[in-house]
Order: C-alpha cells, then sequence, then structure tokens
C-alpha cells in the first residue's frame, strides 16, 4: 500500500469517531485535495497544508502519525517547522510514543534537533537504536 492510500485509509477511519465542526471540514477539505492530486509530493502538499489547512492541524497531523508507516511519519518530521509551537509539541509526541526501531531514521533525526524539548523526549526513550544514540552523542558534543 502507498503511502496515499495509508493516509486515506487513517482519515477514513479518524472522521468516523469525530463531530462535525470547522476543523473537521478543513481536514476533509484537505484529505480531499491529498486523494485529488496524486501526483504532488510531500512538498506541494506540505505547502498546501500550511497556506491553506494550518487551522486545522490539530485534526490532520494526528491522522498522518496514527498511520505508523515509517515514511510517512519520517516526512512529517522532515518538512515540520519546529519554531512552531504545535509542531514541536507534535514532534515530542511522536519522540515519546513511537517505536524507536521501526522510527530508527525519524528518531536519529529528532535527536540531531537544536530543540532542546525533543531532543529531551528522545533521550529519555529505553533501548534506542545505536544511530540514534550516536546522533544524541554527537548533538552533545557541539
Amino acid at each position: 500500500m502507498n503511502q496515499r492510500e495509508l493516509i486515506l485509509a487513517a482519515w477514513q477511519k479518524h472522521k468516523a469517531t469525530r463531530a462535525p465542526s470547522k476543523k473537521m471540514q478543513m481536514a476533509e477539505e484537505f484529505f480531499g485535495y491529498v486523494e485529488d492530486h496524486p501526483e504532488f509530493c510531500w512538498i506541494q502538499l506540505s505547502e498546501e497544508f500550511r497556506s491553506k489547512y494550518y487551522d486545522a492541524f490539530d485534526e490532520i497531523i494526528p491522522v498522518l502519525m496514527e498511520t505508523d508507516d515509517p515514511f510517512i511519519v519520517h516526512n512529517l518530521v522532515r518538512f515540520a517547522d519546529l519554531d512552531q509551537a504545535k509542531e514541536v509539541d507534535a514532534a515530542k509526541e511522536l519522540a515519546t510514543n513511537v517505536d524507536p526501531g521501526r522510527h530508527e531514521v525519524t528518531m536519529a533525526r529528532l535527536a540531531g534537533t537544536k530543540n532542546e524539548t525533543i531532543r529531551g523526549a528522545v533521550k529519555k526513550r529505553a533501548k534506542l537504536p545505536d544511530s540514534v544514540k550516536a546522533r544524541i552523542a554527537a548533538k552533545e558534543e557541539q
């Protein structure tokens, strides 16, 4: 299953448990946009999200995180703006809750961020892969 299909399936599951609201309507429009534009990659989708759908952050980002797909989760982090409080909180939640082995590349990226809150959440995790531990150590030496 490709990333788009996983995301849209996660959206269908998520929206079935949510009450209608303006943010849910915005999220519905965003996921419709994702479905209608299979030619767009993460760059275009993240730009569209930021320009038109950011107010629905709390409905859209959890759907992407719920996929637990390493590529989707990594792209969330890759395109995150860690100067935004909501995005820092989401990254911290990822660092705290994902399987560090399954999401090794993402955890290594989070361990290398300049954001102390996120790095602290990574460092608190048990059973980190060696690559993540090495990234923590390298960041601390800087």
